[in-house]
């Protein structure tokens, strides 16, 4: 049984698909076991992490179920057949798949049942919504490790036949959106001691932008 690992964060996605652009509903974290002076800048690099996958996937179809490990840490992916729900999920590199898979399958349910009026008021936004999306806190406290929760995943028969796409790091995942580093310079994104963090990682010839996990 795989244990281990440690949840760190949610977000929630969506693609406007007239625009051809990622935007986040919100999200969720809790960095409290990262050093105090690194933690905006662990987010900011998450989060950029996070919206390219999305973006380098928007148009894929059907149902994306996605796995990328960088460096000590993995971003997790669901999507719904039509991307305007895309969950997202960031923990520890030995976090199980098969149980932050089955969350994010959950979480993206439930904000459709939750803010399903929203959601049809809302159409094809072209900028981050940032709404408070105070649920996700009780899913990261409740899965905040995997140990209590693989039991259950594991008999989900539907759960343990699914395929999960996995990549070993960002810059395969995203290579269809260009140059990591440049994508990294263009960033509006990242502030400059993101940038900065992460020109100085040290292996200079495979860049992990998530090794800070």
């Amino acid at each position: 049984m795989e244990t281990g690992g440690e949840l760190i964060g949610v977000q929630i996605f969506g693609v406007n698909k007239l625009a051809d652009t990622v935007f986040c509903y919100g999200g969720e974290f809790d960095l409290y076991s990262i050093g105090y002076f690194k933690r905006g800048t662990v987010r900011e690099i998450l989060e950029f992490a996070g919206r390219n996958i999305v973006k380098a996937n928007r148009n894929d179809s059907g149902i994306i179920r996605m796995t990328v490990e960088e460096g000590d840490g993995s971003i997790h992916v669901f999507g719904n057949e039509d991307k305007s729900i895309v969950a997202v999920a960031y923990t520890n590199r030995n976090y199980s798949n098969r149980v932050i898979h089955r969350m994010l399958t959950e979480i993206a349910t439930v904000f459709k049942d939750k803010f399903s009026e929203k959601l049809r008021a809302e159409k094809n936004p072209i900028k981050d919504l940032q709404w408070e999306l105070e649920f996700l806190s009780q899913y990261i406290k409740e899965y905040k490790k995997p140990e209590s929760i693989d039991k259950i995943a594991k008999a989900d028969k539907g759960l343990a036949e699914l395929k999960i796409m996995l990549h070993h790091s960002l810059k395969k995942a995203i290579e269809q959106e260009g140059d990591l580093q440049e994508l990294v310079d263009k960033s509006e994104e990242l502030g400059s001691l993101s940038k900065a963090f992460y020109t100085e990682i040290e292996d200079k010839t495979q860049k992990r932008c998530c090794v800070i996990f």
